[in-house]
């Protein structure tokens, strides 16, 4: 307003008032353009604040950008990658990308496909694998669950998909993948599928 007041002022004494105001106009652009990333970081930031695709603690691979959220900030936000790096990403890039949350929900499925012989006794090999899979990591939400996914002449590959906790995904990928290798070994001969 007070501004507004003075060019009117400036124009009753015959003062050129429109340089003045291109000149303004173009030092206010100037500003703008130099500014345009860091309004563009501040903006994204309060719209992850304020949408919450992620939280401090979560999991998250948002287009590359992969670790622990470990601090939400104004400009960026702070992430743990899986080896203990520090990681600080532009909260622009964070709001223009797709992003994977792996740990929101209580609970995550750990897949597993592997080929058996199309002479496999299923049943069998159904319990058998529902035995090695079962209680090192309980989810109640849901069972295990062994289906065939695809079948040629000589074999079918098996699909094992079993619930576990989201915090430990990890670590029970690693173990279930190993004991139904080792199921799979020990009854006849199967093969993980390729």
């Amino acid at each position: 307003m007070l501004f507004v007041t003075i060019i009117i002022v400036l124009g009753q004494f015959g003062v050129q008032t429109a340089s003045i105001l291109a000149v303004l106009g173009a030092a206010g652009l100037a500003v703008a353009l130099a500014l345009q990333g860091t309004l563009s970081n501040i903006a994204a930031g309060i719209m992850l604040v304020f949408l919450r695709p992620f939280n401090v603690g979560d999991y998250i691979d948002a287009d590359g950008i992969v670790g622990t959220v470990v601090e939400v900030g104004l400009f960026a936000t702070q992430l743990r990658t899986i080896d203990g790096v520090y990681l600080f990403a532009p909260n622009s890039k964070l709001s223009n990308a797709k992003i994977l949350n792996y740990t929101r929900e209580q609970s995550r499925v750990v897949e597993v496909k592997f080929n058996v012989p199309r002479t496999a006794n299923l049943d069998e090999l159904r319990r058998t694998l529902d035995q090695q899979v079962r209680g090192d990591f309980p989810d109640s939400s849901a069972q295990p669950e062994f289906w065939v996914d695809t079948l040629n002449d000589a074999n079918m590959v098996i699909v094992a998909r079993v619930p576990v906790q989201s915090r430990d995904w990890w670590e029970a990928r690693s173990i279930i993948q190993e004991r139904i290798r080792n199921a799979v070994d020990s009854a006849n001969g199967f093969t993980p599928a390729a």
